[in-house]
């Protein structure tokens, strides 16, 4: 059992390994048999339409909705390339035979080729227009500026609750963020994991940040609400003992500054209520911080 749909499997040559990818940028390797995975791949924020295994086995790659490829060791789950270059999601990855080059095509029928060994784009060749019955190009929307907020963070240098890093806190954020309108938010990777009965971890900081411009932009009521809930948790809360012996002892301090310089988001919520109980979570929140 996955904790998210799946759009995509890929099997290694030798069968050993099965690849699976799919909704809020899951991504993960299992032994061929096994239940449960055996590497974790943590790097993408969207939706992944694509994945595929090098010839040899060694490296595993998935793509979609960030318009990113990303290549990973098949045994560690180590991201060793990011490939960017294509427009589009992307929906389908290969490798060349002797696995040093990689070639993947998006929707707007474009086709990349990336060498592995220098991590560089080698080649772009675009859909060529057939004439006038050429249908019309498919829009694509920007990436959200959340997502590319969460690309500038090393999550695997921060903190967190569980005891490890932060690494895998962007697929818990997209799914999260992600929802579509009508359906509850995902959130269960981010219990416990930034806070703990108001006791708060290195994490924070870069989530309020993150949190911050995702609620600037268009989230369904479900989302908002949540999002106000966690920003409230991290400006009221105080550094878990284990931080403040690791040098950070201010972190609500730092979670407030950093909603104090976008403060103008909290007074729409207060003046508009675009969700129920909306204004009450901004007036709280506005007074740690003013």
């Amino acid at each position: 059992m996955t904790p998210s749909p799946v759009y995509s499997m890929s099997f290694s040559r030798d069968g050993h390994h099965v690849g699976a990818a799919g909704q809020h940028g899951y991504a993960a390797i299992l032994e061929t048999g096994a239940e449960r995975a055996m590497v974790t791949l943590v790097g993408h924020v969207d939706t992944l339409a694509a994945t595929a295994f090098s010839r040899n086995g060694r490296i595993f790659a998935t793509g979609g909705r960030d318009r990113t490829v990303r290549v990973w060791d098949v045994r560690t789950g180590e991201l060793k390339n990011v490939c960017s270059g294509l427009k589009a999601q992307i929906f389908a990855i290969g490798f060349t035979s002797d696995d040093t080059r990689l070639v993947a095509a998006d929707g707007d029928g474009s086709i990349a080729r990336w060498d592995l060994g220098s991590d560089s784009l080698v080649s772009v060749v675009q859909r060529s227009a057939p004439g006038p019955q050429r249908p019309p190009a498919q829009v694509h929307e920007p990436l959200a500026p959340w997502c590319r907020m969460v690309e500038k963070i090393r999550w695997s240098d921060l903190r967190c609750g569980c005891g490890n890093s932060g690494a895998h806190l962007p697929t818990a954020l997209a799914g999260l963020l992600s929802a579509r309108a009508g359906r509850e938010p995902s959130g269960r990777g981010l219990a416990g994991h930034i806070e703990e009965q108001g006791m708060l971890f290195e994490v924070a900081v870069s989530v309020t940040k993150v949190l911050l411009i995702a609620l600037e932009g268009d989230l369904p009521a479900a989302s908002r609400r949540t999002v106000l809930s966690l920003l409230l948790d991290m400006v009221s809360g105080e550094s878990h003992y284990s931080e403040a012996r690791s040098g950070r002892p201010d972190l609500e301090i730092e979670c407030q500054r950093i909603v104090s310089e976008r403060v103008e988001v909290l007074h729409r919520e207060l003046r508009e209520e675009t969700v129920p109980g909306g204004s009450a979570y901004a007036s709280e929140i506005l007074r740690y911080v003013q």
